[in-house]
């Protein structure tokens, strides 16, 4: 599955989540903001990474916060935000266990 930057195509994330070929890819995800809640899973990077939701799962997303959206002000919890973003995983360690953790890089 190549790699199309000025056309990417909008999935869910239990696509992104079941799909190894999606891993690099740049996609269009949509579904509703979720500050810093947690959703079973170790952050990729840091307590900054933020969560999106929709009726098909979680996942966490690096990078900075959509616009409207701030994880200290629980209000815009829930709004509805459309990122275009890279797939990519990770590998983390988190109280002695390793998990692969998907997520999307946000490209704003």
């Amino acid at each position: 599955m190549p790699d199309d930057k000025d056309n990417p195509v909008v999935v869910s994330i239990e696509d992104i989540k079941n799909v190894a070929e999606l891993e690099g890819q740049t996609v269009i995800l949509k579904g509703h903001f979720a500050g810093w809640e947690g959703i079973g899973e170790p952050k990729p990077f840091s307590m900054h990474d933020w969560a999106l939701r929709n009726e098909t799962g979680a996942i966490y997303v690096h990078g900075q916060y959509p616009e409207g959206c701030d994880p200290l002000d629980h209000a815009t919890y829930g709004k509805h935000i459309e990122i275009v973003g890279k797939v990519e995983s990770k590998l983390v360690t988190n109280l002695g266990n390793v998990t692969r953790v998907v997520f999307i890089d946000y490209i704003p």
